[in-house]
């Protein structure tokens, strides 16, 4: 008779077999539960582009620092927000993060916009509704800019959704820093706003190229400034450590709320494009239709 029967009555075997089998699929990996601390990391590498070329921890919101030190931050950081973003108080910035949710600040809903008069109108008047925005508010770059990034629309997910959300990532760090927000309440909206954006993208790649397309939406960069991003980018994606070359995509971010991008509840409910020309916005990168006619219409003029 084996040890363990002698040793142990039936419930408490069944029991110890079990606890067993729990502790070699936990060796596997197969129950691995992320830590708090590894959650929050990751919650933070969705704002980890702008965080690395400012120098902030990618662990922690607050940098290590003496008391000193601190009241100095604290009054750069407020003078950085009024600066940037036209937040001077704590109630400026909990509206400031509403905005960002809502659409109502922030660039997906201008990039929106632009997109369905481009895709109203026909193909062969892209170069004429360029120059109506050009002429109405100075948006013809922004427009071509759009009309030459005009990929398949797929999901439920608005383009340029990661250069906001990071931002509003960002926008809770700096709250903290200044002492507008603690860290707290900073936590209760970077991890909604985190699986918001884990749920919005397939992969690390996806997330950078649509952070990389609404950066330049919001301004045209020269090339050392684009070149600087995609450096930072390159650094987090290089293993073995690159902060996302550590962290899989689909690695559990906890249970608990998503943040809800209001606008896009609000844009996309029974969406689906308009093709009046049946053209197929489904093209390899860099190979881009609506450029090709754009750009011929430019040059025969």
């Amino acid at each position: 008779m084996p040890a363990i029967q002698r040793l142990f009555p039936a419930p408490i075997r069944s029991f110890l077999v079990g606890l067993a089998c729990l502790l070699v699929i936990a060796q596997e990996g197969c129950l691995s539960v992320p830590t708090e601390g590894a959650v929050r990391t990751h919650a933070l590498a969705f704002g980890a582009i702008l965080d690395s070329q400012n120098g902030h921890p990618h662990s922690r919101l607050l940098p290590e620092m003496t008391p000193a030190q601190r009241e100095e931050y604290v009054r750069r950081e407020r003078e950085l927000l009024g600066t940037s973003w036209d937040v001077h108080s704590r109630e400026d910035l909990l509206d400031m993060l509403e905005k960002l949710q809502s659409g109502d600040f922030g660039q997906r809903r201008s990039f929106w916009d632009l997109r369905q008069r481009l895709l109203e109108g026909r193909t062969e008047n892209y170069l004429k509704l360029i120059n109506e925005a050009q002429a109405r508010d100075q948006s013809g770059a922004r427009a071509f800019f759009v009309a030459t990034h005009l990929g398949p629309f797929h999901g439920r997910t608005l383009p340029i959704t990661s250069w906001d959300f990071g931002r509003y990532i960002n926008l809770c760090r700096w709250g903290v820093l200044s002492e507008w927000l603690t860290e707290q309440e900073a936590w209760e909206r970077i991890l909604p706003a985190a699986r918001l954006l884990q749920a919005s993208y397939a992969s690390w790649d996806d997330f950078s190229a649509d952070y990389f397309m609404g950066r330049n939406f919001w301004r045209q960069q020269s090339g050392a400034e684009n070149d600087a991003v995609r450096y930072t980018v390159a650094i987090l994606k290089n293993p073995p450590n690159g902060l996302w070359s550590t962290i899989p995509w689909s690695e559990s971010l906890g249970e608990g709320k998503v943040l809800q991008d209001t606008l896009a509840t609000k844009l996309l409910d029974h969406y689906s494009d308009p093709d009046p020309n049946r053209v197929s916005l489904d093209h390899l990168p860099n190979q881009n239709p609506l450029e090709v006619v754009i750009r011929a219409s430019v040059d025969s003029k």
